[in-house]
């Protein structure tokens, strides 16, 4: 019963990997508490990125921190949809 990383976070917000109708930031910002929590628990970015990547959603290290702050940016900003 280990699975975790808040359950793959959220299986990645149940989209299916091949999933063409819901961008790689729409599915980011659904898992985006998931992953802030992640990451205040000590969880380095590579092995969310590993999780991420065995659900379907693979992108580099440069992708995800810049699309990680531009969630961040437009949850701070009550922009987020």
């Amino acid at each position: 019963m280990e699975r975790t990383l808040s359950d793959d976070l959220q299986s990645l917000a149940a989209a299916p990997p091949g999933d063409i109708k819901r961008s790689k930031t729409a599915r980011l910002r659904a898992v985006l508490p998931d992953i802030e929590t992640a990451l205040q628990s000590g969880i380095p970015h590579g092995a969310i990125l590993e999780t991420l990547k065995r659900h379907g959603l693979d992108m580099s290290i440069s992708t995800f921190s810049t699309t990680l702050q531009r969630l961040r940016k437009e949850t701070k900003e009550g922009r987020a949809p």
